[in-house]
C-alpha cells in the first residue's frame, strides 16, 4: 500500500486502501493507517531483517509450536509449554 507508488511511477501520488481476508471475515485497512510512525517502524524492521548482524534468538513455545523446523534441525526449538506447569501442587 505504501511503496507501490514508489515502485511504479504511474501510481505516484496515489493512496491505496488494503483488505485482509480471513476465514472469519474481512478487515479494511484504510490508506490513512500509513502514518509516519508506521513508516518509521517498517523501515526499522526492514533494516533489522536485512542486517548482517544475526537477530537475537528468543524462542518460546507459543512461537515454536507453529514452526515446521524440527528439534533435530533447530536446537533452540521449545517443544513443551514451560509456562503452563504440571497443574500439580502440594497444597491440595
Amino acid at each position: 500500500m505504501w511503496v507501490l507508488p514508489y515502485a511504479f511511477p504511474k501510481f505516484k501520488g496515489a493512496a491505496f486502501d488494503g483488505l485482509l481476508i480471513y476465514p472469519e471475515g474481512e478487515l479494511l485497512i484504510p490508506s490513512c493507517s500509513i502514518t509516519e510512525e508506521f513508516k518509521d517502524s517498517l523501515l526499522k524492521l526492514i533494516e533489522r531483517v536485512g542486517s548482517e548482524v544475526e537477530a537475537r534468538k528468543v524462542p518460546s513455545y507459543a512461537e515454536c509450536r507453529y514452526c515446521d523446523i524440527s528439534k533435530e534441525d533447530c536446537s533452540d526449538r521449545i517443544t513443551e509449554d514451560e509456562q503452563r506447569g504440571s497443574g500439580e501442587t502440594d497444597l491440595f
